[in-house]
C-alpha cells in the first residue's frame, strides 16, 4: 500500500524516526535530572525550579541573533546536526562528573545551560526545516506526527526513567538521553543530498536589521502576535506546575519514583491523543477554532492536580494531567502550523526566535515562581495557583484576536473554510 501524507517523504520519515528516539531520551532526563538533584544532592524546591529555568537562559541571550543566522543559512540540517553533537556532550557530562566524584549542583546547572544553548540552534532550525520538506497542506498532519512522538515519549520515557533510576541510579540513567541525541544526529545524516533551503535569506543587511525585520513581522501581524503571547502565558503557568510536581509527588503525596513516572505517563497519553487527533479535528472544525478553544476546554482539568493525595485520590492527578496536556498539545500543533503557513518562509526563523524569546522569559519565570511559592507556601498551593491562572489563559485565547479572522489574510489559514486555501509546495525527498 502506497504511503500518503507526510510519510511519503523519505526525509520526513528519517526526521520523525530520529526525533522519536530523541524525545524518549529527553523525557528520561526530565525525570532523572530533578530526581538526581533531590535524592543525591539534596536540592531545595527552589533549586529544582532553577534547574528547569536555566535551560532557557540562552534563548534570552542569543535567541534573536540565532533566528537571524538560521534565516541566512541554506544548511539548516547541518546546524541541527552540530547542535545534536553539542547536546550529547552537555548531557553526557553529568554521568561523567558523577563517576569522577565531582558532581555538584553547579555542574548540573552548567550541563542544563549548555544543553539549552545548543538547543536554541536546533529548535530555531527545526520548524523551518520541516516547512522545507513537507507540503503546506500536510503541515498540520506532519506537526501532529512529530508532536505524537513527543507525547509517546512522555508516556514511556518517565516510567523508563524511573526504572533506570532505580536500577542504575539517576546519573547513569541520563546516558540514555545523551545517546538519543546521537541517534537524532544519525537520522539527519542519512537524509540524502544537501537539502538546501531555497527560502534562505539572500540579501544580508546586518544582524541587527535582520532581527528588527523579524520582530516587526511578529508584532505587526495580530494573529502571530496573539499566538506568541498565548503560548508564552500558557508555558509560564504550566512550567510553574512542572517545576514542583516531582517535589509535590515525592515529598507531599509520598510516592516513589516509579509512581511519579506513571503520573508523568498519564500526561503523555493525553498529549499523544491530542497530537494524533489534531489533523482530524482541524479538518472538521477549522484551524482557527481549534486554536481558540483547545486550551479553554481543557485548562479547568488542571485544577484536579493539587487535589491528589496518597490513595484513590492520586488518580485525580493523572486525570488532570491527561486532559490539560491533551489541550496544550492540540493547541501547540495548531499554533505551529499557523506560523509555518502564515509567516513568509524567509522570516520564519526570526519569527520563531521572537516567539521563543517570550517563552524563554516566561518559562524560567514560571519555573522560579513555582519553586519560590512551593518553597514558602508548599507545592500544593503553588500548583493550585498556577492551575487557576492557566484556566484564565484559556478564556483569553477564546476571547482575544483569535476570535475574528482578519479578512485580508484569512485565506492563508487551512481549515477555516474547510478547504485547502494554501497551495502545496513541492516536497523535496532526496
Amino acid at each position: 500500500m502506497a504511503r500518503t501524507g507526510p510519510f511519503s517523504s523519505r526525509s520526513f520519515r528519517l526526521l520523525w524516526t530520529g526525533q522519536s528516539v530523541n524525545q524518549l531520551g529527553s523525557f528520561v532526563s526530565t525525570l532523572a535530572l530533578p530526581l538526581l538533584a533531590v535524592t543525591r544532592l539534596h536540592a531545595s524546591t527552589f533549586y529544582v525550579g532553577e534547574l528547569e529555568a536555566v535551560e532557557w537562559v540562552p534563548s534570552v541571550l542569543i535567541g534573536l541573533q540565532a533566528g537571524a543566522l538560521i534565516d541566512r543559512t541554506r544548511h539548516k540540517r547541518a546546524v541541527m546536526m552540530a547542535a545534536n553533537i553539542g547536546q550529547a556532550l552537555a548531557l553526557g557530562s553529568v554521568p561523567v562528573t558523577a563517576v569522577s566524584g565531582v558532581l555538584s549542583l553547579g555542574t548540573l546547572l552548567a550541563a542544563a545551560f549548555a544543553a539549552g544553548l545548543f538547543g536554541v540552534f536546533f529548535q530555531t532550525s527545526y520548524s523551518p526545516y520541516v516547512r522545507s520538506i513537507v507540503p503546506a497542506d500536510q503541515l498540520v498532519a506532519a506537526n501532529g506526527w512529530l508532536q505524537s512522538s513527543q507525547s509517546a515519549a512522555q508516556i514511556s520515557g518517565p516510567p523508563l526513567g524511573g526504572l533506570l533510576v532505580e536500577a542504575v541510579g539517576a546519573a547513569t540513567a541520563i546516558v540514555a538521553d545523551a545517546a538519543s541525541f546521537l541517534v537524532s544526529l544519525a537520522s539527519l545524516a542519512l537524509i540524502r543530498g544537501d537539502m538546501l533551503d531555497p527560502d534562505a535569506q539572500a540579501d544580508r543587511t546586518g544582524i541587527g536589521r535582520e532581527v528588527k525585520a523579524g520582530l516587526r513581522q511578529l508584532l505587526s501581524d495580530p494573529l502571530l502576535r496573539a499566538l506568541a503571547v498565548i503560548a508564552a502565558l500558557a508555558n509560564l503557568l504550566l512550567t510553574s506546575i512542572g517545576a514542583v510536581e516531582v517535589v509535590f509527588l515525592v515529598r507531599t503525596v509520598g510516592v516513589n519514583a516509579g509512581t511519579v513516572g506513571i503520573m508523568f505517563a498519564a500526561s503523555g497519553v493525553g498529549g499523544l491523543a491530542g497530537a494524533l487527533s489534531a489533523s482530524r479535528i482541524d479538518r472538521r472544525v477549522g484551524t482557527r477554532r481549534v486554536a481558540r478553544f483547545a486550551i479553554l476546554s481543557t485548562a479547568p482539568f488542571a485544577l484536579l492536580l493539587p487535589l491528589a493525595h496518597r490513595g484513590p485520590t492520586l488518580a485525580l492527578f493523572g486525570v488532570g494531567a491527561f486532559a490539560a496536556t491533551f489541550g496544550i498539545v492540540l493547541a501547540s500543533v495548531t499554533f505551529a502550523s499557523i506560523r509555518q503557513i502564515r509567516c513568509p518562509p524567509a522570516l520564519l526563523g526570526r519569527v520563531l526566535a521572537g516567539s521563543r524569546l517570550l517563552m524563554a522569559v516566561t518559562i524560567p519565570l514560571g519555573a522560579l515562581a513555582g519553586g519560590t511559592i512551593g518553597q514558602h507556601l508548599g507545592p500544593r498551593f503553588a500548583i493550585l495557583g498556577s492551575a487557576i491562572g492557566y484556566a484564565v489563559v484559556g478564556v483569553v485565547a477564546a476571547a482575544g484576536p483569535l476570535r475574528k479572522p482578519d479578512r485580508a489574510r484569512a485565506a492563508s489559514l487551512p481549515g477555516d473554510t474547510h478547504q485547502e486555501a494554501q497551495a502545496a509546495v513541492t516536497a523535496r525527498d532526496a
